[in-house]
C-alpha cells in the first residue's frame, strides 16, 4: 500500500453506473464499488485518495 500513499489520486466516474456492459462478470458499479474501497485504503494508510462522481458533484452528461 505504501507505493500509493507518496502520491495524491483522484478516480473520477461519470455516469450510467447501472448500464449493462459487454465484458463478462464485470459492471460499472461493481468498479465504482471496487474504487471506493481502494480509495478508503488509501486514506486509512495514511495516503491522499478521492472518489469524484460526476453526477453526485451536479455535473451531468447530455
Amino acid at each position: 500500500m505504501a507505493v500509493y500513499t507518496s502520491k495524491p489520486i483522484l478516480v473520477v466516474f461519470g455516469g450510467y453506473l447501472d448500464s449493462a456492459g459487454t465484458v463478462p462478470r464485470f459492471t460499472s458499479q461493481g468498479a465504482y464499488d471496487d474504487c471506493v474501497t481502494f480509495a478508503a485504503e488509501v486514506n486509512e494508510a495514511g495516503g491522499n485518495a478521492t472518489m469524484l462522481h460526476l453526477p453526485a458533484a451536479g455535473i451531468g452528461g447530455k
